[in-house]
């Protein structure tokens, strides 16, 4: 039921001058989430092919630009997401699900490292969440189990992290990225992993694929968000 990623565009040389790349990608990820409001708590469990089958729209775009070792990212993700179906995890129950999620992500990096092409910047920013969710669970069980929780929340994460770029070959290089955030200021913990391939196709275009992990513990006045979010990730870039 959600698709969110941060995927970066590989950077150059630490050269002193302004270049950059400009991200569209999409995230296919499974799901694992705890949802407590005021009205009660449910759990549950997706997989990619329902989170297909919940899309209602979804955007996600990435900007990325470096002047010789400092540099900034901005990540924009939006998704909305129903779903009405029969869940096997609470016995042949009628499952209800409805989210829609907005992240942006801003930070400043630093160059630490720069050598032949392979790089590993610092990472200092915040991260903008606005989420909210309703989830009803109809029957099921000799009870005839009902469940319901629903509500919102919108919360500042402060965020840490590295981010690294491997040459392969000339055309091919592994990349990756980690980010932990929250500490207390919004959410309890927050934190994500992101590793992958680019290929570039031109000195312009370039395709990126991996896999990204996120964890997400917010609680405020009764209310918790305790998701994960796990699964494939594809982009293509335009560098300038």
């Amino acid at each position: 039921m959600l698709a969110a990623a941060v995927l970066v565009a590989p950077g150059a040389a630490a050269a002193e001058e302004f270049h950059g790349s400009a991200t569209l990608y999409g995230w296919l990820p499974w799901i694992d989430a705890d949802v407590t409001t005021g009205q009660g708590g449910v759990s549950a469990s997706l997989s990619g092919g329902d989170v297909v089958d919940a899309l209602d729209f979804t955007i996600m775009a990435t900007a990325d630009v470096q002047y010789g070792r400092f540099g900034a990212i901005l990540d924009f993700i939006y998704g909305k997401f129903s779903d009405d179906a029969t869940s096997p995890d609470f016995f042949g129950s009628n499952l209800k699900m409805s989210l829609k999620q907005t992240l942006v992500t801003g930070a400043l990096t630093y160059r630490v490292i720069d050598r032949d092409g392979a790089f590993l910047d610092a990472m200092a920013g915040a991260r903008f969440v606005d989420m909210s969710t309703d989830v009803t669970i109809l029957g099921g069980g000799a009870a005839g189990l009902v469940q319901q929780s629903s509500g919102g929340a919108t919360w500042v994460d402060p965020i840490i992290g590295l981010r690294g770029n491997l040459p392969l070959t000339k055309r091919l290089s592994v990349n990756a990225l980690a980010d932990i955030g929250g500490f207390g200021v919004g959410s309890d913990l927050s934190w994500e992993v992101f590793t992958g391939l680019d290929y570039a196709f031109s000195d312009r275009l370039s395709g990126r694929m991996g896999f990204r992990y996120i964890s997400i513990d917010y609680s405020d006045n009764g209310r918790k968000f305790d998701v994960e979010f796990y699964g494939p990730a594809l982009g293509v870039m335009v560098n300038f």
